[in-house]
């Protein structure tokens, strides 16, 4: 931001609010932050850029209320009529260098706004797709469970429970919900040669969903976007633009840039789409030589089917650990692994997957296909 526009936009502002009928409220000596952002019609274009930097920098409205220390009084905690006069015309060194913190905050505000429309224009320039890929991430809930009134039993339980995350599709996610048992397995050797009714379960802990996106060059080379404006603003200006189509499914929505809209004959084909189910084998491995921990292991195993997303590469498995607190609290060392023993494919009638003529390959519902008139 220039020094001169800064100043005189602080004076303009200054001038603006000495007359009690500027502000909105009935304290005519400060101005809130909100105030001041409300704040524009028929002031300069300096003001206004003053009022932008307060509007989109954090830090700037708190610098501004340090240019003269009112104490602990009604209204310290806001910009007062001191504050903005001293920074029009400052005459103390701390007030020039908050004048010069205020014109710093404006430059790298000013560079990240050129940052950010050189990473727009270059997604409209170059992208073909637009993908923001929903990402679903399911906490399983490992824990044995006993059938007593002995609470330090069932605290021993809670403490030595243990949390894994798997990545599932988006209709799994949905139709499991937080709490549900997803497995559960009576403890039938603990029963014969032990001293209580337990079993083990595997539940849903806590489900969470992000965004990523990101968008496809003509070579096919995908390139990651981690500013969600930057994708939104490319976005929108390709749809104001008309050349976007945009479709979307469970797992993710996509943008496909076309100069005009999609017709029947750009389709060279259509297949229904194939999704992929996975069954996981979840199960402890006792680090131990009594042969019946060995047994129960095996007897308490669970298997879990779950849809996973088609992007899905490598992510069947979650990580081993072991479990220190099973040591701790009963002497048993296990480690807990979860491994892909099976997976199939079917075919889902209502999903299809359209390939263009130009090679890309877009899915949508066949009732959208039907409605747009693609196949």
């Amino acid at each position: 931001m220039d020094s001169t526009v800064l100043q005189r936009g602080l004076q303009d502002l200054a001038t603006h609010f000495s007359a009690p009928a500027s502000h909105r409220d009935r304290d005519h000596q400060h101005v809130s932050l909100d105030e001041l952002r409300q704040t524009g019609a028929g002031l300069s274009a300096e003001a206004r850029s003053v009022i932008d930097l307060v509007a989109n920098e954090r830090t700037a409205y708190d610098t501004m209320r340090g240019a003269v220390r009112e104490g602990r009084f009604f209204g310290a905690n806001q910009l007062s009529l001191r504050d903005l006069g001293a920074l029009a015309r400052p005459t103390e060194q701390g007030q020039r260098t908050i004048v010069e913190n205020l014109r710093a905050m404006g430059t790298r505000l000013d560079a990240r706004r050129a940052e950010h429309e050189r990473a727009v224009g270059n997604i409209v320039e170059n992208a073909r797709d637009l993908y923001e890929n929903h990402n679903f991430k399911v906490q399983l809930r490992m824990a044995r469970s006993d059938v007593s009134l002995d609470f330090e039993q069932h605290l021993k339980n809670a403490v030595s429970a243990q949390y894994r995350d798997i990545t599932v599709d988006g209709r799994t996610f949905a139709s499991w919900r937080e709490g549900q048992t997803l497995s559960s397995r009576f403890d039938t050797l603990n029963l014969l040669f032990g001293d209580s009714w337990n079993s083990y379960r595997v539940s849903v802990n806590r489900k969470t969903q992000s965004t990523e996106y990101a968008w496809r060059d003509a070579g096919g080379s995908s390139h990651p976007v981690a500013d969600a404006s930057v994708f939104a603003e490319a976005q929108r200006r390709l749809r104001a633009a008309g050349r976007l189509t945009t479709v979307e499914t469970p797992d993710f929505r996509a943008s496909y840039v076309v100069d005009t809209p999609l017709r029947r004959e750009d389709v060279a084909s259509h297949a229904q789409l194939t999704r992929r189910f996975v069954t996981m084998e979840i199960a402890n491995h006792s680090f131990s030589l009594n042969l019946l921990d060995h047994a129960r292991d095996a007897t308490t195993s669970h298997r879990i089917e779950f849809e996973v997303p088609p992007a899905l590469r490598g992510s069947d498995q979650f990580n081993t650990g072991l479990n220190v607190p099973s040591a701790l609290l009963g002497g048993r060392l296990t480690a807990l692994t979860g491994r892909v023993v099976s997976q199939r494919t079917e075919l889902d009638p209502s999903m299809l997957e359209l390939t263009l003529r130009d090679g890309r390959k877009i899915i949508m519902t066949r009732d959208e296909a039907t409605q747009r008139g693609l196949i």
